[in-house]
């Protein structure tokens, strides 16, 4: 975490690193934090934009290539990869899911836009999803 808020924040010797730059598919840091389920990486972000006025503001309804926020990829079952051989046990996938509920709570206590569309919704945001399926 140290070296992320070292990066982030820069020194007398380089600039710091912009906290919404974005990967080859788009993501910005917290799309990849989002995505991979870190609920440590998420809060410690938020946590050095609400504290260092030169870092941010931290943009929480960017959107990557298909037009999915960090709120549209912790919507989605969260990946578990297993390497070859390896058996699968629900365990790991509940744990995960626990996670992602940790994670969209944030993120939606952060003020995520639960009516953002990506670009494969057809007219349905997040929020009329969630209640259809509630």
């Amino acid at each position: 975490m140290a070296a992320v808020e070292a990066l982030l924040k820069g020194s007398e010797n380089f600039h710091g690193i912009d906290i919404n730059s974005k990967d080859y598919m788009g993501r910005s840091v917290l799309m990849n934090a989002v995505n991979n389920v870190d609920i440590e990486m998420v809060h410690h972000l938020f946590k050095v934009d609400d504290e260092n006025d030169n870092v941010g503001p931290l943009r929480i309804d960017e959107t990557d290539h298909w037009g999915g926020s960090a709120l549209h990829l912790i919507v989605r079952a969260p990946f578990k990869p297993y390497g070859f051989g390896e058996k699968v046990l629900d365990w790991p996938l509940k744990r995960r899911f626990e996670k992602a509920n940790t994670v969209l709570r944030i993120l939606l206590n952060k003020g995520a836009n639960v009516n953002q569309l990506n670009s494969y919704s057809e007219g349905y945001s997040l929020k009329q999803i969630m209640e259809f399926l509630s």
